[in-house]
């Protein structure tokens, strides 16, 4: 679940650094949302932002005009639908780069530069699925065997074991010859 991964990277971050005066109010009403879009109860998430405000420097609330940690979560539980924060968003309120998500193995917080490389991966993906099925309908116009459809993906560069060519077959709805090859 997003949300408990979320929870976990946020626990990373903040045994690391605690939240400073000036970041506490915004940083657990973060934990607030983010418990709620976990599936967690409100005590239990209240349970939760009290231990993190324990861990604050200096410890939340320290000041008579800031809002105990009940209300921040009764807060985030009663809005209609719980605040979304962007993994680059977060990466950028803790102050973290790109070493310190991957020092820390972050899954979820990421920096603008390591969303725009993931953004990139997923479009080189989908165009070399894209190419795959090309190749493939384009060798179902003959019957063949796993074997064939091995060589002639070759040709074009790609390379796949005849279980993902299998796999491929079956997504595309393509006929494939079954068996062992006939003897000469």
């Amino acid at each position: 679940m997003m949300g408990m991964r979320r929870l976990h990277d946020i626990e990373k971050i903040l045994t690391r650094q605690p939240l400073i005066h000036g970041f506490r109010y915004k940083g657990l009403l973060i934990i607030a949302h983010t418990a709620r879009a976990a599936g967690l109860k409100l005590s239990d998430a209240t349970a939760l932002l009290d231990a993190y405000a324990k861990k604050c420097a200096p410890a939340y609330p320290c000041e008579a005009n800031d809002t105990c940690t009940s209300i921040l979560a009764a807060h985030a539980y009663s809005l209609p639908l719980a605040q979304k924060s962007s993994g680059p968003g977060l990466a950028k309120f803790f102050g973290l780069n790109r070493d310190d998500c991957e020092k820390m193995m972050l899954s979820t917080i990421y920096t603008e530069d390591m969303a725009e490389e993931k953004a990139t991966a997923r479009k080189r993906r989908i165009i070399r699925g894209n190419s795959i099925a090309a190749a493939l309908k384009e060798a179902a116009k003959s019957a063949m065997s796993l074997d064939d459809y091995a060589k002639e993906l070759s040709k074009n560069g790609i390379y796949l074991s005849n279980s993902q060519i299998s796999r491929k077959l079956r997504s595309l709805r393509i006929p494939v010859k079954r068996g062992r090859p006939a003897n000469p």
